[in-house]
Parts: C-alpha cells; sequence; structure tokens
C-alpha cells in the first residue's frame, strides 16, 4: 500500500464513524438504562427473599434527590449488617410518586415477612435518561399478583 492511499482509508473510517456515532450513543445510552432497570428489579427480588429469609420486613428505599437506591431492614433492632447502596448511573434519573416520599426524601419498597408486599409501597419507578427530545424510560410496576415488581 501507498502512503495515499492509507490516508483515504483512514479518511473514509472517521467519516463512517462520525455517522455512525449517534445511533452508537443511542444504543448505548438504552443499554444503560435497562441495566440500571435490570439491577433494580434484582434488588426488590432479593429484598423479598431476605425478607421471608430472616423473618423480617426488607425495604428498598429510593432517593430520587441522591440518585441512589439500596435495601435495608425495615425494623431498627434487626440492622446486624450494613445497608446496601447503589448510585444511579451517570445520565439516569429515578422517577417516583412524589406524594410517596417519607421526611428524609425517600420513597420505599417494603416486603413484609411472608414476602408480600405492604400496601403503602410504591405502585412503580422510573428510571430515565437522555435530555431534551432524545430520552428514554423504563418502568418497574407491581404485578397482578402484588407479590413483586416487573419491567413495563
Amino acid at each position: 500500500m501507498t502512503l495515499i492511499e492509507l490516508i483515504l482509508v483512514m479518511a473514509l473510517l472517521t467519516v463512517l464513524i462520525g455517522i455512525a456515532m449517534p445511533t452508537l450513543t443511542r444504543f448505548f445510552r438504552g443499554r444503560r438504562t435497562q441495566e440500571e432497570a435490570r439491577r433494580l428489579l434484582a434488588l426488590t427480588r432479593y429484598a423479598r427473599s431476605e425478607a421471608m429469609a430472616r423473618a423480617t420486613p426488607m425495604e428498598v428505599w429510593i432517593d430520587p434527590a441522591r440518585r441512589a437506591y439500596g435495601l435495608r431492614p425495615r425494623l431498627e433492632a434487626d440492622q446486624d449488617r450494613p445497608p446496601l447502596q447503589y448510585p444511579l448511573a451517570d445520565g439516569l434519573d429515578l422517577e417516583v410518586d412524589h406524594k410517596q416520599l417519607d421526611g428524609r426524601g425517600q420513597a420505599r419498597i417494603e416486603f413484609l415477612s411472608d414476602g408480600t408486599l405492604d400496601e403503602e409501597s410504591l405502585a412503580s419507578v422510573g428510571i430515565q435518561s437522555g435530555n431534551g427530545g432524545d430520552t428514554e424510560a423504563i418502568t418497574l410496576e407491581r404485578t397482578e399478583s402484588g407479590l413483586g415488581y416487573e419491567i413495563q
């Protein structure tokens, strides 16, 4: 290959990458939203199994202002381990009904010791990415059985 051919190939690759970059950006942003929704869903399932195994209510707390969520025992006496806490990935936001925020600015999903959901638990949690007109949102909603959540 000559130097001119190599320069032409590099220029062509640069143009192709420039054209494909917006599509790839949207793809990876959508993957990040899906991964975060799956992680929150897995945490709700873990909370349910821990509530039944420990015979104590477990609480998934969601703090939209701090962009974090986690798991802790509902009763102070059962807090023998440090609570789990997960920061939200960059570029994502949590959406909850502001009427269900407590004094700490947190919403909660509580699993009772028999594995059922407390009636006052959130009906849905949204995870949104993007800004402007290029947004993607995924919602976790209660299942019809009322025993857990599913991705919508």
